[in-house]
């Protein structure tokens, strides 16, 4: 993971010293023509312009959401006795007022095509009308609260969410898809817990981890954070899924790879929410402060580490391997279905490398290849420690053979600490990995009771399985390293 600091092209305090409620920044929103920035605390809606970050005006209540079609805003507004209400933004106007209160709504959200308004209560989702405020419909969900909605991008579809359990309803009240998801369960656990994308993907978080799904239950991604994660956010291609976390950190994943690409540092508080602009600048809720950063900023800041295959290579890429096996006659155990790796994955809390993980579930899992002593299924660990969610530690080889004490020890300790699957061994305890987190995520390394080493060239694990197939021996280059010279 790159962390890199990216200076903000605002920052504003959101309270300005009159507001004294002392809540967070509970929610952000951008209005469509991306003039207005709107931010929440306690029960207070506020303006703010975009372009300059100047303060414009406070509306008495709790906004929820922008109706896409225009500078209109959805929310629960005090000065109606917490009605639901669509009122003008800046000014606050009431243009709709709706037909019941929302003192037991505890999640508001408006359609893409700004039609409908949903809010979910205690074991219900009420529907409304957007422009007429009339009650289209109500229906059971959740045994408890729901705590989480949001529509799909064809505004044809809801999904709700309470604690661990996740659900995909049609309009008319139809269980589509029920699924069951990570637990929230984090300490002071609000905000943004639930996203999809312009693409129908569903981002949920709990705990310290955060898992997308699609429309029809299947997990492409799981990830595991250091820190609790508080906010969740895709920016408006989809592309981008934004991660804010309680210890004051906004990680950006590139939905391509689902690597996080990059990793912006702010106050040490938490990020209690995150809206895109539409011209790709982020904003961020922290405690009491609001961070704008620039669409050129995030443009610019590219991770240090290398260039990742897209899906499209890697296809292409195992459909040469598959051909080199055929002609080698290599044998192989039989792939594994996406479930079982799923499974895999959510017990480890980890997601494994896209090339590794198609070639297991598409060509096959263990059998001949690069060690010694064939290559290891997955969930054969060698007697090796398997924490697959510690990050990584190594960018750089490390000997520790020949270092004194307590240096050895701490040397050591790192490289076999975790975040690495076992691929096999070539004996004498020498064994072959696969790095699954970290800034070496994707490489083949060699850990060994004389240090870790990457492979030279550094190879993910298609290139070296298909460097072996063409009769090459990764082994030779790793200990062809100066730093094991005196260990051959």
């Amino acid at each position: 993971m790159d962390i890199l600091s990216c200076k903000p092209i605002h920052s504003r305090v959101a309270f300005d010293g009159f507001v004294t409620d002392g809540g967070s920044v509970s929610f952000l929103g951008f209005s469509p023509n991306g003039r207005w920035l709107v931010s929440v605390s306690g029960l207070n809606t506020r303006v703010w312009e975009t372009a300059e970050g100047t303060f414009v005006g406070e509306i008495k209540g709790v906004a929820h959401a922008f109706i896409p079609n225009g500078d209109l805003l959805c929310g629960a507004w005090s000065g109606c006795g917490h009605r639901i209400e669509v009122v003008t933004c800046p000014g606050g106007e009431v243009v709709t007022s709706f037909e019941e209160e929302a003192s037991n709504a505890y999640s508001l959200v408006v359609s893409p095509d700004g039609q409908t308004i949903a809010a979910g209560g205690y074991q219900q989702v009420h529907l409304w009308d957007a422009n007429s405020g009339a009650k289209l419909r109500s229906f059971p969900t959740h045994s408890r609260v729901t705590t989480d909605l949001a529509f799909t991008p064809d505004s044809r579809k809801l999904v709700t969410r309470n604690f661990g359990n996740m659900a995909v309803w049609s309009l008319a009240g139809e269980l589509v898809t029920s699924l069951r998801s990570v637990e929230i369960g984090a300490p002071n656990d609000r905000g943004q817990r639930l996203a999809v994308s312009p693409q129908g993907l569903i981002a949920a978080n709990g705990g310290r981890m955060v898992e997308l799904r699609t429309l029809s239950g299947k997990r492409p991604a799981l990830w595991k954070f250091e820190h609790y994660v508080s906010s969740l956010a895709f920016n408006p291609a989809g592309t981008i899924l934004a991660v804010g976390t309680q210890k004051g950190d906004v990680h950006l994943v590139d939905m391509a790879s689902h690597e996080v690409a990059l990793t912006l540092t702010g106050p040490r508080w938490v990020v209690s929410a995150l809206a895109w602009h539409r011209d790709g600048s982020l904003a961020a809720g922290w405690r009491d402060n609001i961070d704008l950063w620039s669409d050129r900023a995030l443009g610019q800041l590219t991770p240090k580490a290398a260039p990742r295959a897209d899906d499209g290579d890697v296809s292409r890429r195992l459909e040469r391997i598959r051909t080199k096996i055929e002609l080698r006659g290599v044998h192989l155990q039989p792939p594994l279905s996406m479930k079982e790796v799923e499974e895999f994955e959510a017990t480890h809390c980890v997601v494994l490398p896209l090339g590794y993980r198609r070639f297991i579930t598409e060509i096959g899992n263990g059998g001949k290849g690069p060690p010694a002593y064939d290559w290891a299924a997955l969930g054969e660990n060698g007697d090796l420690p398997q924490h697959l969610d510690v990050p990584f530690p190594l960018t750089e080889n490390s000997v520790w053979e020949g270092e004194e004490e307590p240096l050895r020890t701490e040397l050591s300790s790192a490289a076999w600490s975790g975040g690495y699957l076992y691929l096999g061994t070539e004996g004498c305890g020498m064994n072959w990995v696969l790095i699954v987190t970290g800034l070496s995520r994707g490489q083949i390394w060699d850990l060994c009771w004389a240090g870790a080493c990457s492979v030279n060239p550094r190879r993910d694990f298609l290139s070296w399985y298909e460097y072996w197939l063409d009769g090459g021996r990764d082994v030779q280059n790793a200990y062809d390293e100066d730093v094991y010279a005196d260990d051959i």
